[in-house]
């Protein structure tokens, strides 16, 4: 992860690249990305690939780079708390219901992964 003022300053730089290549507008000032007020727990979409540890049992969390192999995650800086909770609970009651985990190489299989949407009242779909 980069540090939040290295993502606003790509974020400010990607603009007057988009200025210059896309409008021909190369010396048109440019403000700063203004930060956002949380700095944590921000992130508004969620998703959480599923799939099975070496044990058989059902992990969610992202992907390893270059690889569909799921790391497991259930909190980080960048989402909500309750969205770990969610997920644990999900997840047990995955477990227990013996639903099934979608296969890349059969193309079998039920659960691929848990989306979450929070908007800022913190209600989460």
């Amino acid at each position: 992860h980069l540090t939040y003022e290295e993502e606003l300053k790509i974020k400010t730089n990607q603009v007057k690249e988009n200025m210059k290549r896309i409008g021909n507008l190369a010396d048109q000032a440019v403000l700063p990305a203004l930060p956002c007020p949380r700095t944590t727990g921000w992130r508004n979409k969620i998703m959480l690939p599923i799939g099975k540890d070496k044990n058989g049992n059902l992990v969610a969390g992202y992907y390893a780079e270059r690889s569909h192999h799921i790391v497991p995650a259930l909190c980080c800086t960048q989402q909500p708390e309750e969205v770990g909770i969610i997920t644990q609970s999900l997840l047990t009651f995955f477990q227990k219901a013996h639903l099934s985990v979608y296969d890349e190489t059969t193309k079998k299989g039920l659960l691929r992964a848990i989306c979450f949407r929070i908007n800022w009242v913190g209600e989460i779909l």
